[in-house]
């Protein structure tokens, strides 16, 4: 159970990488140039499996810039700690604009990212690269989906595809609820609720819950908190 909490967190961490707090879904959004964007996340899985509960934390850390025009690359390092034991990722990633359309209200990004994760003998080590698509689509103003697809390569050669499907509804003008579902190859999918709040100009707090869904053969239920504060200037 144990590296079942901490791999559940580590991979949750990896998933976020690219994301707008708190979701785990990318939107198809790119910071434009000389704009930058830093992001707290601190984050909390519940497990209680086989009789036993216990817990992991995450505390993350991003920061994205738009180096060229269309173009964004981000790092995002995260600490995950289970009784006693931590783990660290950390992820180089960026977001390319293929197409933007403000009439029809779409928006489509090429993601990338390579993934690391610290070793015993405290040196990063190489564990997966992605390359997807991020769409987001306006409806009436008040609403936002975001779709994504991708591939993920892991360490040894293994692929694995994954989806995402979020939705957005801004009930009022700094005020948006979340709702999210997503998965990859060969796992069932999670699902997660949300709001995200912004308190003044250019700071935005978020909050998420998600049930991920545990493979067959597993009895127990797992569930995720994750809050980010973040400041775009």
């Amino acid at each position: 159970m144990k590296r079942l909490l901490i791999a559940s967190a580590a991979l949750l961490s990896i998933s976020l990488a690219h994301a707008a707090g708190p979701m785990a879904t990318l939107s198809g959004d790119v910071l434009s140039k000389g704009d930058c964007e830093v992001e707290g996340l601190l984050g909390r899985t519940n497990a209680k499996i086989g009789g036993f509960s216990t817990h992991a934390t995450n505390l993350g850390l991003r920061a994205d810039c738009g180096l060229l025009e269309g173009s964004q690359i981000g790092l995002i390092g995260n600490r995950i700690k289970f009784e006693g034991e931590k783990a660290d990722t950390l992820s180089l990633v960026s977001k390319t604009r293929l197409w933007d359309d403000a009439q029809f209200g779409g928006k489509l990004a090429l993601t990338l990212g390579i993934h690391g994760v610290r070793d015993r003998n405290l040196d990063f080590d190489y564990a997966a690269s992605d390359i997807g698509l991020a769409y987001t689509q306006t409806l009436a103003e008040k609403h936002k989906v975001h779709v994504n697809a991708d591939v993920s390569i892991a360490k040894g050669g293994d692929n694995t595809t994954g989806w995402a499907l979020g939705y957005e509804y801004a009930v009022a003008p700094n005020v948006s609820l979340l709702a999210e579902t997503y998965g990859a190859e060969g796992s069932k999918p999670t699902q997660a609720l949300g709001v995200r709040w912004s308190p003044a100009k250019d700071w935005s707090v978020g909050a998420m819950v998600a049930r991920p869904r545990l493979d067959n053969g597993i009895s127990g239920r797992m569930t995720q908190f994750n809050t980010t504060v973040a400041y775009r200037f």
